[in-house]
């Protein structure tokens, strides 16, 4: 007990408890204690078959496993950093980080939007558009008004009814042509039944009366189809996640802030 005593009353003692003591306050403030358990940084087995496969790419050679682990440490290091920023609000503003998160956010929203099958009524419309193979073989009738142009189908197109197109009776054009000619109206004209006088249509001439005398060339192929269904496609899946990313929108205040 004595000895006790005596160690206790020992100054270099007091030196080394009170070091100890503020060695103890400067850790904990330097790295204060969480009450959470470490959050995971989780490198799968794809990125690290990724990793190697970029990393034999660039050495052009099987990497070995410590140069495969240093490669890998450079990941996490930066997945760290990532998630240390993103905890002091560094992500916030710029606006490279953000366009790439609304990327991701896209992409999960294309996995969740239902793929619409096209019309097959749109989807040769749309083929017709870009078709150049075809030459469409043409009687055109133009008339000064719609009641005189359906008259005139009444009548069975007499020689001289109507006044003649700007290009003659007669006309040889692909549907392109027809179409910056006429307008979107010329697709009515590629599944006419030869010989039989259409409906009027109003174009930028006026109304015209059309009869498809023969389809000369390639008709549309398979292949054409495909293409103009695949751009159909693609265009109700932008604006399914344009509605989305509207509806989105709808959970937050947006405000701008003019100059």
């Amino acid at each position: 007990m004595t000895a006790t005593r005596t160690l206790l009353r020992d100054p270099f003692v007091h030196f080394l408890a009170l070091g100890a003591l503020l060695f103890g306050v400067d850790r904990l403030r330097a790295s204060p204690v969480s009450a959470e358990a470490p959050r995971p940084i989780v490198v799968p087995e794809v990125q690290v078959h990724a990793e190697h496969a970029a990393l034999a790419s660039r050495l052009r050679r099987e990497p070995t496993r410590s140069e495969l682990e240093a490669q890998l440490r450079l990941r996490v290091r930066e997945q760290v950093l990532a998630e240390r920023a993103r905890e002091l609000g560094l992500d916030r503003g710029d606006a490279i980080v953000e366009r790439r998160l609304a990327q991701k956010i896209e992409l999960l929203l294309e996995t969740e939007i239902e793929e619409v099958e096209p019309a097959e009524t749109d989807v040769r419309a749309r083929a017709l558009r870009s078709h150049r193979g075809a030459i469409y073989d043409l009687d055109l009738v133009r008339f000064a008004d719609r009641s005189s142009a359906i008259e005139g189908v009444s009548a069975g197109m007499p020689a001289r009814a109507g006044l003649a197109a700007p290009w003659g009776r007669r006309l040889h054009a692909p549907m392109t042509e027809l179409r910056r000619r006429f307008g979107d109206v010329a697709e009515d004209w590629s599944d006419a039944p030869p010989g039989v006088w259409l409906a009027p249509v109003e174009t930028r001439f006026g109304w015209v009366v059309a009869r498809v005398r023969e389809v000369r060339g390639n008709a549309l192929s398979e292949a054409d189809l495909n293409r103009a269904r695949e751009a159909l496609q693609a265009e109700a899946r932008e604006a399914a996640l344009a509605n989305a990313a509207e509806a989105m929108a709808g959970r937050y205040e947006v405000q701008i802030q003019w100059p």
